[in-house]
């Protein structure tokens, strides 16, 4: 009986926040229902962390293609810039799938918080409406 080398597929993480073990099992699902094979049983993520500041759209497909053009992206970005990268990657036909991890903000009183990981959601477009004030 052949045995099949489990599917790897890359994830290219855009944040200066180190995943827990349990956003990280969440990621590798979530890559999974993205882009995974249902027929096979192995299934694994390498994770890719970019933690610098990136200085524009044009760097974030610098660092995308240096980084072998992973297809599932999880970013931490300003919305502007995000906006951008969305419309960019839709307008040149990439298969990209951006997702955000979704975290709780819990007040420990005091003034203390700490930031629970609560799943994650695919952005699926990014929509700044704004009206001028002054």
């Amino acid at each position: 009986m052949e045995t099949i080398a489990p599917q790897i597929v890359s994830v290219l993480r855009i944040t200066r926040h180190e995943a827990s073990p349990e956003q990280m099992n969440a990621l590798r699902e979530v890559t999974r229902k993205l882009i995974g094979d249902p027929e096979r049983g192995d299934f694994n993520i390498n994770v890719i962390q970019f933690t610098q500041t990136l200085e524009s759209p044009e760097h974030f497909f610098q660092v995308w293609n240096e980084n072998g053009r992973p297809p599932v992206v999880e970013v931490v970005l300003p919305i502007n810039m995000l906006a951008s990268i969305l419309e960019i990657a839709r307008r040149q036909g990439l298969n990209i799938h951006f997702i955000r991890a979704i975290m709780n903000r819990v007040d420990l009183g005091g003034g203390e918080v700490r930031f629970e990981f609560a799943g994650y959601e695919k952005i699926i477009k990014v929509e700044v409406v704004t009206e001028r004030l002054v």
